[in-house]
């Protein structure tokens, strides 16, 4: 279930995050212990999360998954090993937030690029995820997920 499509201005943000090429099935696995193990650096270096983690899908190829996940952070590190620092992706955006598991999603991918085309846009780049509950606690149908497109308007009739 997902609800309203909105349009609006995201930041860019400073991040840790690791990046990886994977198959979609790898996936839960891969992010898992990413998160875990971005989680145990920042601890080491005594710094917290700023915000809720996310991933970066730069690519749709599902073979060849090209991923980037992490946290966002209040101040710019470098990271270490695999961890990197980053910034989050910045400009209008079409976002919703869907209720329900993650392997469920493909209709509100769907349902966001039909409206992006119907609104004058075109996806401009990264799509991203942000993981709004923890599914370690949280049933599948009871997840949050904040779904949104990086746009580029096409039309100068466009909202």
């Amino acid at each position: 279930m997902i609800n309203k499509i909105e349009l609006s201005e995201v930041p860019e943000n400073n991040a840790v995050t690791i990046r990886k090429i994977i198959t979609f099935e790898e996936l839960p696995e891969v992010l898992g212990s990413g998160y875990a193990e971005i989680l145990k650096y920042l601890d080491d270096i005594n710094h917290a999360p700023s915000n809720v983690p996310f991933a970066i899908y730069h690519n749709s190829h599902m073979d060849k998954l090209d991923v980037e996940f992490g946290f966002p952070v209040a101040v710019e590190l470098k990271g270490e090993g695999d961890i990197k620092g980053s910034k989050t992706p910045s400009g209008l955006i079409a976002s919703c937030i869907y209720k329900g598991p993650y392997n469920k999603m493909e209709p509100v991918y769907n349902e966001i690029t039909e409206w992006i085309r119907e609104n004058g846009y075109k996806a401009a780049g990264a799509v991203f995820e942000n993981y709004l509950n923890d599914p370690q606690t949280t049933p599948p149908e009871e997840l949050l997920t904040r779904v949104g497109f990086i746009l580029e308007k096409i039309r100068p009739d466009s909202i």
